[in-house]
């Protein structure tokens, strides 16, 4: 202790009054004039400081030596100077998926948990507070958002579609990228967590910069709901969605002073496009239904094939001919048709990539007929099992599932194709030969 005065004697001057002229020395070492002479001031005051740090630490160790040789608030500072903002830590622990009691054993192990336990270096989130603040965060995305229940029949949360354009506005801002007028593709899709019945209806920007409209992470959410993929479902889902998307296409939007025009246009898949067009005098109505009678185009009233005439099968009456050919309508197009999103058909696209994968799936199925029947049924899913991401390698693609008491042989209809997701379905497509 003696070492240690006489070294904070020699910092203090002979006077011991103060640190205030070595303090101004190492901070204020930047004069040009005397350059030479601060930097050698500055190098003699961190050598004194870090060799008086060095004895304490060899004398009762690192960590109580620092602890004991500085105040309270000093260690305290040193402390927070080795942390990142609180949500950086909440954001590591959601994108790890790392669980509760993984985290705790971090902390346990490490000692670096803020416990309030003076052992312990307060420099990571304990368990309870990243709790807490992942609440705090997620009120206030709820607020900010309006993300409310909504009154349907079914468990169903949606936001408010201002909100969430004012926020992608924002975001465009950044980029310096953002224009008066912008256009939204709306997304409906089935399934979007992985689980059985479920509805999820979102909005991607189109000509968006950093926003690819493929891609997953560009989706803003606007609603879901926990129910089947069936009409009367859906009309209660969207109803909220078409309110807000009028008035913005009528009125628009200002965001912080400055005013925005909107378009939207609508992408599906095949089965949501049929589920969101019926008839105005028909609730009933399914456009492209089982069977042969019935009607199939949106812009027709052409039949799969007529079956009330009496004539032979495969052939032709005049009514099937007039249907297809559309002949004598005086509008052209057919009127009676009516789109639950309140877009017009020329706003309405097929997702290219579900058609692509629809149509995967039914040469699948058919390959898989055929091998059933050649009995090369277990060596085809050898083989599909290979590809894909890794979590659903091995896994059997195509099954045969006959009905009880079934005696006829196996026919299409037993074929069953397990989903896949757009990429697997493009290794499947440039794989289609080896396969």
């Amino acid at each position: 202790m003696a070492n240690m005065a006489s070294l904070s004697s020699s910092i203090c001057g002979v006077t011991s009054e103060s640190l205030d002229p070595q303090k101004n020395c190492f901070i204020f070492c930047c004069d040009d004039d005397k350059k030479p002479e601060n930097e050698k001031d500055k190098y003699f005051v961190s050598s004194t400081i870090s060799e008086v740090v060095d004895m304490i630490m060899d004398a009762v160790g690192e960590k109580k030596g620092l602890r004991e040789l500085f105040l309270p608030e000093t260690y305290d500072r040193l402390l927070k100077s080795m942390r990142v903002p609180d949500w950086v830590l909440l954001y590591f622990k959601l994108q790890t998926k790392l669980p509760d009691d993984a985290w705790q054993t971090l902390l346990n192990l490490t000692h670096l948990g803020r416990s309030g336990n003076s052992l312990d270096n307060a420099v990571l989130l304990t368990k309870n507070q990243i709790k807490a603040i992942k609440k705090m965060i997620f009120n206030i995305i709820k607020s900010t958002l309006k993300i409310t229940e909504l009154e349907t029949d079914f468990p169903s949360c949606g936001v408010d579609l201002n909100s969430v354009l004012i926020w992608a506005i924002r975001e465009q801002r950044l980029y310096g990228a953002d224009t008066p007028h912008m256009e939204f593709n709306i997304k409906i899709d089935g399934r979007p967590l992985g689980g059985k019945d479920q509805i999820a209806v979102g909005i991607v920007p189109i000509d968006f910069a950093k926003k690819s409209p493929e891609s997953a992470l560009s989706v803003y959410p606007v609603a879901i709901a926990n129910c089947k993929e069936e009409r009367s479902n859906m009309k209660q889902l969207i109803g909220m969605l078409n309110k807000q998307k009028n008035w913005l296409k009528q009125h628009g939007l200002c965001v912080d002073g400055k005013s925005y025009n909107f378009k939207f246009t609508v992408t599906l898949d095949y089965k949501a496009l049929l589920l969101l067009i019926h008839k105005k005098d028909d609730e009933s109505f399914t456009l492209g239904g089982k069977g042969y009678g019935v009607e199939f185009c949106v812009f027709c009233d052409a039949v799969r094939a007529c079956t009330h005439h009496g004539e032979i099968p495969n052939h032709a009456c005049v009514d099937c001919l007039r249907s297809k050919a559309n002949i004598a309508r005086p509008t052209g197009v057919r009127d009676d048709l009516t789109f639950l999103l309140e877009e017009d058909l020329s706003n309405i696209n097929l997702c290219s990539l579900h058609c692509e994968m629809r149509n995967m799936e039914q040469l699948l199925g058919s390959l898989g007929l055929f091998s059933h029947r050649v009995g090369t049924l277990d060596q085809l899913n050898n083989i599909l099992s290979q590809y894909g991401p890794e979590n659903t390698r091995g896994r059997t693609r195509i099954q045969v599932k006959e009905k009880p008491g079934q005696q006829t042989a196996v026919g299409r209809h037993n074929i069953k194709v397990a989903s896949f997701s757009g990429c697997t379905e493009r290794q499947f497509l440039d794989n289609a030969e080896n396969i």
